[in-house]
Formats: C-alpha cells, structure tokens, sequence
C-alpha cells in the first residue's frame, strides 16, 4: 500500500464535512530575542515549542452546497474546541483561530475556505471554582437536619388510642414495603419521635444509595403519598393521627428528594439530554414536596420550605455547571447497512465508541445495522 492509498480527500470538524485540497503546518520554537545597548550580539532565548498550527484549504461542492457551506460556517464558529477528522493527520482536538471563505462566478456551485487550526491543549494552571457536587450534599444535608426538627415537633402519640397507634402502624408497615426496610425497625421506634425519625431518614437514604438517577427512580418519593389516605377531622384524636400520618408522610417525601439530589450530584451523565431530563425530575419532586400541606392545610413548615429551595438551586447549577462539558444527542441515518464499528469509526474517528451505539440504540444486530433509519448518537462538543 501506498501513501496516496492511504490518504482520502475527505475532511470533518464537527459535524460539518468538507473536501480537502491541500494542508499544511506551521512549527518551530518560541524565541526570545534579548539586545543589548552598545554591543552587536544577541541572545536567542528558547521558551519551548511553538504551538503547531494546522492550515487547510478546504470546499464544498454540489447542488446543495450553499447548505454545506453554512454547515462548515457554523461549525467554524461555535464557541469552544472540537474534533476535526484530517484526512493526513488522523483525529485531533482542536479549536479554530481564522477562517476565510471565498466564492467566485466562476466556480460556480462551491465554496473555498482557508482555515487556520490550533491544538486545544490542555489548561495548565489550577482555576478556583465551586465544588458544584459537595453544594448539593450540603444542601441535602441542611434539609435532612430541618424536617428532622420537623417531625420531632409535630408527631406524638402521647395519649394516642390504641385503635390510633394501629393506624400509624399499618402505615408504617406498608412505607417499609416501599423503602424495602424491615418493617419491624419503624414500628418498634413508633412511641419515640426522635428515634423514628431518624429510623425513617435512614431507611430512605439506604433506598436511594442503591437507586440510578433515572427519571422513574428520582420520582419515586411522589408515589408514597398514596400511602396516606385522608382522615375525616371529627375529633381531637382524629385530628392528631392525621398529623402524625402526615409527618411520617413528608419525612419521607422530603429525605427523598434531597437523597434524589444527592444521587443525581453523584451521577455522570453521558449527555446534555439525560441530564436535563434527570434535572426536570428531581426540581419536580422538590417543587411537589414544598407544595405539600398538613390535614389542615396549612404549607409546609417555613425552614423546611427554604433548605428545599436551597437545595433547588444547588442541583439546578451542579447539572448546568457539568452539563456543558457534555456531548448532545443527535440523530446520524447511515446511507448504506453496515456494522456499528464502522458507523462509531465514521462519527468519532473512534471505533471502540461502537458499545454506545449498539446500547444506546437497542441493535440486536451489531454488525448489521440497516441503512436509511435513523440512529441516535453522541454529538461531541
């Protein structure tokens, strides 16, 4: 095989693709030059190695060239680094410094550019910035501490029937179900408000350690509520019992939202897509929990409310903050069936991404994937 042989005319930054007519590279070394008054000689003082530069003449040509040309246009100038496929030099990750495009009457139905490359590199010097993540722990922790509070000072049953100790009983018993904790650990703290307390925030945390920030495991907290059916207030002791059933009710809801927020802190996402939709889960528990009010109507306690609206705003700028570091979901529709390794190798100049690919998209058939339908994939930034 020869070197012509193993060169291809075909270029692509982004996802915009373009031909490539010829390339060049700019180098060498970093000089400092020092003069010195009344005397002829210098001093060359070398800093390091220049930083290559890669210069492509590229075009687009056909009928449809005016939409490659705004493709390649727009891909050239988004904000930020990304992959360019050079047909000799392989895969790089790099950003751009100029481009200039040139059309003429002549040649009609392309477009030229002349674009100059330049390796992202890498940041080199430490930048101070928030630990988006411990923000959000710390702010699960504060609304842990507050409905503890909470509940301390809203459940009794002193002087509770027995008919009523049953009732928080068999509410006990089928939450337990849900929070997959021995049932006997809450009903034999039933009497004491602090040790049930933190037997219920525990059994919820220990669910949640072993949950996914999926969207249907974030949201899970908003189905106990149906654990809690409404009691007719009639009697003093009526009354009681529903607020008992009603702390029991938002100790749980709440611990889960900010144990919810926890784990969507600990998750990395593969996406900007999956992270929103994880992000729009966990805001609707929270929104729903503030929201919640006891058998009298009255809103959920002030502090409570506010450590959930601290915690809102936590989970809200930790996703935002390491979302934009993330990929996009696309859609690719392969022209031709081939195998999943060639499609991973064409989008990313990377073959071994073909796993997300095959997974992300169900294909029982990795080395047949039909041609004509369309795929989703990772966008690189």
């Amino acid at each position: 095989m020869t070197w012509r042989d193993e060169i291809t005319d075909e270029g692509q930054f982004r996802s915009a693709r373009f031909y490539v007519e010829e390339h060049g590279v700019t180098g060498g070394r970093r000089i400092g030059v020092h003069q010195y008054p009344g005397q002829d000689d210098i001093w060359a003082e070398d800093n390091g190695r220049r930083p290559r530069g890669y210069n492509v003449s590229a075009f687009v040509i056909g009928e449809d060239y005016v939409a490659a040309r705004q493709a390649l246009i727009d891909a050239l100038e988004e904000p930020g680094e990304g992959r360019l496929r050079h047909p000799w030099l392989g895969t790089l990750q790099v950003v751009v410094d100029t481009y200039r495009l040139r059309e003429t009457t002549r040649n009609g139905g392309t477009a030229e550019f002349a674009i100059s490359f330049l390796p992202a590199g890498e940041r080199q010097f430490p930048t101070e910035a928030p630990d988006t993540r411990v923000q959000v722990r710390d702010a699960a922790s504060a609304v842990r501490a507050a409905i503890q509070t909470r509940f301390e000072a809203q459940y009794s049953t002193a002087g509770a029937p027995a008919w009523s100790i049953a009732a928080i009983r068999d509410r006990l018993t089928d939450l337990a179900v849900e929070l997959r904790a021995g049932s006997g650990d809450l009903v034999d703290k039933i009497t004491s408000p602090a040790d049930l307390a933190k037997g219920l925030i525990d059994a919820v945390v220990g669910l949640y350690s072993t949950a996914t920030a999926s969207v249907s495991d974030l949201r899970r907290a908003l189905d106990w509520g149906r654990l809690f059916p409404a009691i007719t207030l009639n009697t003093p002791l009526r009354r009681q019992q529903a607020r008992n059933e009603s702390a029991i009710r938002d100790i749980a809801q709440v611990t889960g939202a900010a144990s919810g927020a926890e784990r969507l802190a600990d998750t990395d996402f593969p996406s900007q897509q999956e992270a929103g939709e994880a992000l729009e889960a966990i805001t609707d528990v929270i929104d729903s929990v503030q929201s919640n009010t006891d058998p009298e109507g009255n809103p959920i306690d002030d502090t409570v409310y506010y450590r959930l609206q601290d915690l809102r705003a936590a989970v809200v700028a930790d996703v935002r903050e390491r979302g934009l570091r993330l990929p996009e979901v696309a859609s690719y529709t392969p022209d031709a069936t081939m195998p999943a390794l060639l499609i991973a190798h064409h989008l990313y100049g990377d073959a071994t991404r073909e796993a997300d690919i095959v997974t992300r998209n169900r294909l029982r058939h990795p080395g047949f994937v039909p041609g004509g339908q369309p795929l989703e994939v990772l966008r690189d930034v």
